[in-house]
């Protein structure tokens, strides 16, 4: 009997050894080194304390800088959320002003973020463009007949092994654009393909990077602290973002504590651009010279410089070599068909950023029609009648709403009105509702 019970026991003692064992590692996987618990992102959602709201918010969270009520949370989300399925009209801008360019939308495997540009594609063929697409396994094209190439988000197809694009390539995208051609160029946050985000962007010297936090902390009500040990962040923002999440910063030409996230605000890529929302961007380190861009919120976004804050982490850039000139964004959704569709749940201006990105590559004006008319010995120009309108009720705040309902009174009396362009204009300008609402009154 003893003989039997021997082997019994033996076998119970390594059975509670391996629980044992299995339970120590389970311990020591469970926390960091600092003792925070290892649970996935949702597990460790929580209240943020008031405590905790001091020591890690800027200053500027505790503001209601949109007078909306809610500290440090943006209008424009909780607007969205009791209207999901807002329609707004996508500005059609001028329709001619593509035509007789071409566009080369550029891709060997990565049909998913092709397919996820079909509404880009789809706007800029409705202003004019010749689109193009390359589809397949094989090296760059001939581009003589091209006018503008664009990558978006990688060559490759997504978690792909970190492949390299062709030296001949480069150099042929490089010699493309010095001959006075436009290079577009997307990229993302995804720490594993960042390798090959920068193999394209590293072209023109331009280096995309992520950010190493340990926490999120998100601004909507109530806000929420999530504990993330040792995570390669995209940008936030924690004033101005339109989801529950920070990853989707709105990016503004309007200063906010005196800053502005646009470098170059009258550059013409900015024409007629107030926000623009990203989802999910990386940044550029180092910084590069560029003629225009959108950049970090130097005081309430992550990164951000160190103290006074004068420093702004470039997401997009616009850029000339040579002849041509580049535009290297670090986010592909704020040009493709959810940041579309997000873009105008928020009332922001991506469409219009896009069409004005892809004419200044193209370098077809997007500027609207302007009139040349002489006051005493001085030629003078001028915007359309339809435009002047359109910015009177755009500024109505400061030029009076009368100012705006007499000037579109006095268009309507005139036998040449264009009530087509004036509302194509409207669009443009982002007050065609209050536009329409007049004319229904006065016609």
């Amino acid at each position: 009997m003893r003989n039997h019970t021997r082997p019994f026991l033996l076998l119970c003692l390594i059975g509670i050894m391996g629980l044992f064992v299995v339970a120590c590692n389970k311990s020591s996987n469970s926390i960091d080194a600092d003792g925070n618990p290892l649970a996935s992102v949702q597990d460790n959602a929580r209240q943020a304390t008031p405590e905790e709201l001091q020591r890690l918010m800027p200053p500027e969270f505790f503001v209601d800088p949109d007078g909306d009520g809610s500290i440090g949370t943006n209008s424009l989300w909780l607007s969205a959320q009791t209207n999901l399925f807002a329609s707004v009209p996508r500005p059609s801008l001028r329709a001619n002003v593509g035509t007789g360019k071409t566009i080369l939308f550029y891709t060997k495997q990565n049909t998913q973020w092709l397919n996820f540009t079909s509404d880009l594609r789809q706007l800029l063929a409705d202003n004019g463009y010749t689109v193009l697409v390359h589809n397949a396994n094989s090296d760059l094209p001939d581009l003589t007949n091209v006018d503008v190439l664009a990558i978006i988000h990688s060559i490759w197809a997504p978690g792909s092994p970190s492949n390299q694009m062709p030296k001949d390539d480069k150099d042929k995208i490089k010699n493309f654009v010095a001959s006075g051609k436009g290079f577009f160029y997307s990229g993302d946050w995804l720490k594993s393909e960042l390798p090959q985000f920068n193999d394209i962007a590293g072209i023109f010297n331009v280096k995309m990077s992520l950010q190493e936090v340990d926490y999120i902390l998100t601004g909507f009500p109530p806000p929420t602290t999530i504990y993330v040990p040792t995570w390669s962040a995209y940008v936030f923002d924690w004033i101005n973002y339109y989801s529950a999440y920070p990853s989707q910063p709105i990016m503004k030409k309007a200063p906010v504590f005196g800053k502005m996230a646009f470098s170059n605000e009258t550059h013409e890529i900015f024409k007629d651009v107030d926000q623009v929302l990203f989802l999910g961007s990386s940044f550029i380190k180092p910084h590069v010279p560029a003629l225009a861009g959108i950049g970090t919120h130097p005081t309430t976004s992550r990164p951000r410089g160190a103290y006074p804050y004068d420093e702004s982490f470039q997401m997009v850039v616009a850029n000339e070599h040579v002849a041509g000139r580049y535009v290297i964004s670090c986010d592909s959704n704020c040009f493709a068909n959810d940041g579309f569709a997000k873009s105008d749940l928020a009332n922001t201006d991506n469409k219009i950023f896009a069409m004005n990105v892809f004419n200044w590559l193209a370098q077809n004006s997007s500027e609207p029609e302007i009139d040349e008319i002489k006051i005493k010995a001085h030629k003078v120009r001028i915007y359309c009648p339809e435009k002047t309108i359109c910015d009177c009720f755009r500024y109505r705040n400061k030029l009076g709403l009368d100012t705006a309902k007499e000037g579109l009174s006095e268009y309507l009396k005139q036998k040449d009105r264009n009530l087509e362009k004036i509302v194509e204009y409207a669009e443009i300008c982002r007050v065609k509702p209050l536009l329409q609402t007049w004319l229904n009154a006065m016609i």
